[in-house]
């Protein structure tokens, strides 16, 4: 766990900069449209799922 510290936290937003396009949602709102089979492989190592 220390030997993480040492390192500092690694930061990382899900979906990265640039990397959605914008869609509306059922209700006619905004929203963002992430394909999210490419972070699947990303969460399972934060231990999201």
């Amino acid at each position: 766990v220390l030997e993480g510290a040492q390192n500092g936290i690694e930061r990382l937003t899900v979906p990265e900069l640039g990397d959605w396009v914008d869609a509306y949602d059922v209700y006619g709102g905004q929203g963002l449209l992430v394909d999210q089979n490419k972070y699947q492989t990303k969460l399972a190592q934060m231990g999201m799922r």
